[in-house]
């Protein structure tokens, strides 16, 4: 990554972990965290971006065009859809078994006509928890 020494490649890579927490709080101080590291290294994101692709320019080629050929709303057929809708539907009946951020999550979905895999994949795991509750 750029021209970072070990240990501070290390510590960002710790802090760009916490980008994934479940709180957002920690999201963002995980993103000052990082920008902050950057800027007193002299850096930039542009910097750090550039030299990964430079690194590696076969990966960020495949990535680039899969990211350009992605759609994230291709569904195959009605049944998909009615599919992801009846867990939706099944888990607004059981809202009370659902954590604060599972609901939320819940009602983004509810108020959309199509969703993304990865979307569909975490209401799956949501839908499996929640049917073996009942």
């Amino acid at each position: 990554m750029a021209n970072l020494p070990q240990t501070q490649r290390d510590k960002l890579i710790r802090i760009l972990g916490m980008l994934g927490s479940d709180f957002d709080g920690e999201r963002a101080s995980a993103g000052v965290l990082a920008s902050n590291l950057l800027k007193s290294l002299g850096l930039t994101w542009e910097d750090v971006i550039a030299k990964i692709a430079e690194e590696n320019p076969k990966q960020e080629q495949a990535r680039q065009q899969q990211y350009n050929s992605y759609d994230p709303y291709q569904y195959k057929t009605y049944d998909d859809y009615a599919h992801w809708r009846t867990k939706l539907w099944f888990l607004r009946d059981n809202d009370d078994l659902l954590s604060d951020w599972e609901t939320g999550f819940v009602e983004s979905l509810n108020r959309r006509t199509r969703i993304t895999p990865r979307q569909e994949e975490i209401l799956d795991q949501i839908y499996s928890k929640i049917r073996q509750k009942t």
